[in-house]
C-alpha cells in the first residue's frame, strides 16, 4: 500500500511541473484580463472577437490573428492551473491524512491472545521479515565457504567488498540473507550474494557483486550468470542489484550507498 503513496508523490511532481510552466506562460502574457475571445460560425469557419469589460466587440480580422491565438490559449491556460491547483490539493490532502502504518498498528496492539487467531490484512514488519528470512535462508550455496571476513551479524563472507555490503545493508536496517538458494525457471539453482527486502515496498531483490570484472574469464561466466537471471525475469534495476570492482578500480562505497538508498529504502 506504499506503493499507493509513492504514485500520488509523483502525480503531484509532476503537477508542480506543470504549474510551473503555466504560471510561466501566464506571466509572459500581454493582454487585457478583462477580455474574452468570442466567436461566430461563418460558412468559411468562425469569426473571432474579443468581449471586453462593459459589453463592447471588437472584431479580429485575420491579418490580427494573433491576439486571438493568445487568448484562447491563455484562457485555456488559465483553466488548467485552476485544475490542476484543485488536483493539488486534494492529493496534498490524500497524502496528509493516509496512513498505512494505522491499519497496521491495529494488529501490534491487539493482545498476544488475539493475534494468534487473527490472520491480519497486512502482515507486521517483523513478522514480515521472520518469515522472509525463513524462505530466504542464507548459507546455501554448496561450494566451499573460504570466507575470511565477518560481518557485523556473524556471517563468514567470502570477500572484503562483500562484508562491506552486508554491513552497509545491516546500518540502514535492511534485511538480507548471503548466499540463499533460487531455483530458475530452467529448474537449475542459483545463489546470489544477497537476498535482500525493501520492508517499505515488500519487494524482494537480489545482489550480486562483481569482483574481478577485468578478469576475462570471471567476467564472462558472471555475464552468463546474469543473462539467465534475465531469462527468469530477474531484471537488471528490477529485481537484481549489480555492483563491481576491479583491481583498478576498488569498490565504490558512495555508490553502494546510493544503489541501497534509490532501491531498498
Amino acid at each position: 500500500m506504499n506503493d499507493v503513496k509513492d504514485i500520488l508523490r509523483q502525480d503531484l511532481d509532476d503537477i508542480n511541473k506543470m504549474l510551473a510552466i503555466i504560471k510561466q506562460r501566464i506571466d509572459e502574457y500581454k493582454l487585457d484580463d478583462a477580455a474574452t475571445l468570442h466567436y461566430s460560425k461563418r460558412k468559411c469557419g468562425y469569426q473571432y472577437y474579443l468581449r471586453r469589460e462593459g459589453g463592447s466587440r471588437e472584431y479580429i480580422r485575420k491579418t490580427n490573428m494573433d491576439i486571438a491565438y493568445l487568448v484562447a490559449q491563455r484562457e485555456y491556460d488559465l483553466r488548467v492551473k485552476a485544475e490542476l491547483v484543485k488536483q493539488k490539493k486534494s492529493i496534498e490532502g490524500i497524502l496528509k491524512n493516509y496512513d498505512v502504518e494505522a491499519i497496521e498498528d491495529i494488529y501490534a496492539k491487539t493482545c498476544d491472545a488475539k493475534r494468534k487467531l487473527i490472520d491480519p490484512v497486512i502482515m507486521p514488519k517483523e513478522r514480515l521479515v521472520t518469515e522472509w528470512r525463513q524462505r530466504y535462508k542464507g548459507g546455501m550455496n554448496p561450494y566451499p565457504t573460504q570466507g575470511k571476513y565477518m560481518t557485523n551479524n556473524g556471517e563468514m563472507v567470502r570477500s572484503k567488498s562483500e562484508k562491506i555490503i552486508a554491513d552497509m545493508l545491516d546500518k540502514y536496517g535492511v534485511p538480507y540473507t548471503y548466499e540463499p538458494v533460487i531455483v530458475l525457471k530452467n529448474g537449475k539453482k542459483a545463489y546470489p550474494d544477497f537476498a535482500v527486502l525493501n520492508v517499505r515496498t515488500r519487494k524482494t531483490m537480489y545482489w550480486e557483486h562483481l569482483g574481478m570484472i577485468t578478469d576475462g574469464e570471471y567476467a564472462s561466466a558472471n555475464w552468463d550468470k546474469i543473462k539467465k537471471y534475465d531469462k527468469s525475469g530477474i531484471k537488471m534495476w528490477e529485481k537484481l542489484i549489480v555492483s563491481m570492482e576491479s583491481d583498478v578500480e576498488p569498490l565504490d562505497v558512495s555508490e553502494i550507498k546510493e544503489k541501497i538508498e534509490e532501491y531498498l529504502i
